[in-house]
């Protein structure tokens, strides 16, 4: 039997020129805790991606 023959879709091939865009800060609020942020942004062609993000990091113990 052998297993099934997965369908494939022929996908043109693009090339061209992307860019990737990428900030982040990060704000030390005292000895053990920080809070921080990041943006991006990609692109290459039709594919367009905006990221973000917030956190927290609190670090355990003395430092």
């Amino acid at each position: 039997m052998g297993l099934p023959r997965k369908p494939t879709t022929p996908r043109p091939s693009k090339s061209g020129i992307g860019y990737t865009l990428r900030a982040g800060a990060d704000y030390k609020v005292n000895k053990q805790m920080t809070l921080g942020g990041q943006i991006g942004y990609d692109t290459f062609g039709d594919y367009n991606e905006s990221t973000a993000g917030l956190y927290i990091r609190y670090m355990l113990g003395d430092h």
